[in-house]
């Protein structure tokens, strides 16, 4: 039996296929089976997408890949979080799956904000060993989950400030200004993040945190959970919500603009700019820009992070952009060095 030939011809018939549909059709293990899809994969006559046994091969032709990734609306992986960048999975669930898929531009900005935003703060502050991210696209909405199973987000807080209860110390996080790791994190992005979102749940603690956008308000429920904390976002595939006007009202960074160049007057803050958090809301949007210019006058420090998240990984996700810096003092300066030359 030809088993390449099976593959190839099941394929043509139905756009694509799994190993399951050739194991059950011919009787052969799903290793044997494997063996043969992974020669077609390394021919380039296939693709896989999606992992484990969620995994369907199409033709590498991108009208049949991008036919397929229409049809995989889920995904679900269990990840170490040794080493895990935030970016790479979302650009992953982007490229397997079609959860992101042909959604309005502010959607996906939205998405992709709230994403890396919530799976960064699990990887820096939960001190999980494992982090497990879901995500779902039903007809009228786009889901995702993020669960760690470390300290617990409000628990780290109370810790952190002395506080008395799980109350006052979710109190204190929706206010968005308050953060375990202030080198690393403004405390923002929880607050940005569920101000983004049709709905929002936060649950740690046996509380949840809910903010819900229709009544453009927070509660707080007793709910049982487990070690850890769970973080979900929902947001409708119409959705109107603007990152950059939500940024807009509680910042004030100065943007001076044209048609092709944008010039940022960055915040006078004696503490400097630390954050990634930080970076993404100001890098919000200015992919619309040619060029870019950061005014660092008065700004006395910026952490690796915000350099990194910039002049690194928002450059090299838009290489066709030319960011520029003017009054960066020596220390921002050699920050801003050390981003370029990793």
């Amino acid at each position: 039996m030809d088993i390449k030939a099976l593959i190839l011809a099941k394929i043509t018939k139905n756009g694509h296929i799994k190993s399951s549909d050739i194991t059950r059709d011919t009787g052969f293990s799903r290793t044997y089976i494997n063996r043969f899809l992974n020669e077609l994969e390394n021919e380039g006559a296939i693709i896989a997408l999606g992992k484990t046994r969620q995994t369907v091969y199409v033709f590498s032709d991108q009208k049949d890949i991008d036919v397929a990734r229409r049809q995989i609306n889920n995904f679900l992986r269990k990840f170490d979080s040794k080493g895990l960048d935030e970016e790479r999975i979302f650009q992953q669930i982007d490229k397997e799956t079609g959860i992101f898929m042909e959604l309005k531009e502010n959607i996906h900005s939205v998405l992709h904000y709230a994403f890396t935003e919530m799976l960064n703060n699990a990887i820096d502050h939960a001190y999980s060993k494992h982090i497990t991210v879901a995500a779902h696209r039903f007809p009228s909405r786009v889901w995702f989950s993020i669960i760690d199973t470390g300290v617990g987000v409000f628990n780290s807080v109370q810790k952190k400030f002395d506080l008395p209860n799980t109350t006052d110390t979710i109190g204190l996080l929706i206010k968005g200004k308050q953060t375990t790791d202030p080198k690393r994190h403004t405390g923002q992005g929880i607050f940005f993040t569920s101000k983004m979102a049709d709905a929002f749940n936060l649950l740690s603690s046996n509380k949840n945190l809910r903010y819900v956008k229709k009544l453009d308000d927070y509660f707080i429920d007793d709910h049982k959970t487990k070690p850890g904390t769970m973080v979900s976002f929902s947001i409708s595939t119409t959705s109107d919500t603007d990152a950059t006007k939500i940024f807009a009202q509680y910042t004030n960074n100065e943007f001076g603009f044209d048609k092709t160049k944008v010039i940022v007057k960055l915040y006078k803050n004696k503490e400097g700019l630390l954050s990634r958090s930080e970076a993404r809301r100001i890098m919000f949007g200015l992919e619309k820009f040619s060029e870019i210019i950061f005014d660092f006058k008065d700004v006395p420090v910026i952490g690796q992070g915000f350099a990194d998240e910039i002049f690194r990984v928002w450059q090299n996700n838009f290489p066709d952009k030319k960011i520029q810096h003017i009054n960066a003092n020596e220390n921002v300066e050699a920050m801003i060095k050390m981003a370029i030359n990793y």
